[in-house]
């Protein structure tokens, strides 16, 4: 979800002839844009920022994924697909101005990929030593999020941070962790998740400040089995957990501590919405969605306002 509401997704029906077509929800067209290129069999949607949308397609001629860039039509779209050394790409992150994502390598590996806008300017970002694979995720104040694995990593898998260089690459990942994940930045800090060894299936909501050692657990343990950080700014933070009673999905909203975590599913909007996320904080307005459990496919765009919840 893009900072001034945006949404950004796929969907697939009838008049579709069951593909999956990019879309993209805006304040102004609640309704959805549909933004499929006929050139392309399949298209998803990953992210949105600014006027711009990343996702991937599926070209006719090789039905292999090609990272794609709109800005908000179908004509717009742009192949990032790299010339030459990957067999698939996709984009998952924007910030308006850079793109990020991964692609699979001709020998077999997943990259972390950095695009200014065009397929020729991309940067390959896997780290020089430490990593056989990664991923990009999350693009924002020049930096880039993901995670690695493999090399000296072995089979887990560490949150990374980079600003522009596959050189610049720092390893997140802190003691007392056996999988990470960074899943957004912006900027200054950076957001995702972990796993520790007593809950190894069980994600807990992290947030870092440019350094493994600066790792904070945000994971409100006395009512939800899973949280996930998806953003922050002014010292907030947003995201969402799985509740242990019910299993139900809420919106979150944190100032800096596990302890300072609000439910935001405390506030929905009428209209029977049993599920939320929380996915962009911008001043005082949480952006996120919402969704009932009787009707799972539609989504409804949500903004909260901070001092009414605190």
């Amino acid at each position: 979800m893009g900072r001034d509401g945006q949404l950004a997704g796929f969907g697939r029906g009838a008049a579709t002839g069951g593909a999956n077509h990019a879309l993209l929800w805006t304040p102004a067209s609640p309704s959805g844009i549909d933004l499929h290129a006929a050139r392309f069999t399949q298209t998803v949607a990953s992210a949105a920022d600014g006027t711009l949308q990343v996702g991937e397609g599926r070209p006719a001629a090789t039905d292999n994924a090609h990272a794609l860039l709109w800005s908000g039509t179908p004509g717009s779209a742009v192949d990032l697909h790299p010339a030459a050394g990957f067999t698939t790409s996709t984009a998952h992150g924007t910030d308006g101005a850079q793109h990020v994502g991964v692609g699979k390598t001709t020998g077999g590996h997943g990259h972390a990929l950095l695009w200014y806008g065009t397929a020729a300017s991309l940067v390959e970002l896997n780290p020089p030593t430490g990593f056989t694979d990664s991923v990009a995720y999350g693009t924002a104040g020049g930096q880039q999020v993901g995670s690695g694995g493999g090399g000296t990593a072995g089979n887990a898998i560490h949150a990374l941070l980079w600003t522009g260089t596959a050189a610049s690459a720092v390893d997140l990942h802190p003691a007392g962790f056996t999988r990470t994940w960074a899943l957004r930045t912006n900027g200054m800090q950076q957001f995702g998740m972990g796993q520790v060894p007593a809950s190894p299936g069980n994600d807990r909501g992290l947030l870092w400040t440019g350094t493994a050692a600066s790792a904070v657990d945000l994971h409100p343990t006395d009512r939800h089995f899973r949280s996930y950080v998806l953003d922050g700014s002014g010292g907030r933070q947003v995201g969402y957990g799985v509740n242990t009673a019910t299993g139900r999905i809420r919106a979150l909203l944190w100032s800096g501590t596990a302890a300072s975590c609000v439910d935001l599913s405390d506030a929905l909007p009428a209209g029977g919405l049993t599920h939320s996320v929380a996915c962009r904080i911008t001043g005082d307005t949480v952006y996120g969605f919402g969704w009932s459990a009787s009707n799972p496919r539609y989504r409804q765009v949500i903004a909260w306002t901070v001092p009414t919840l605190q």
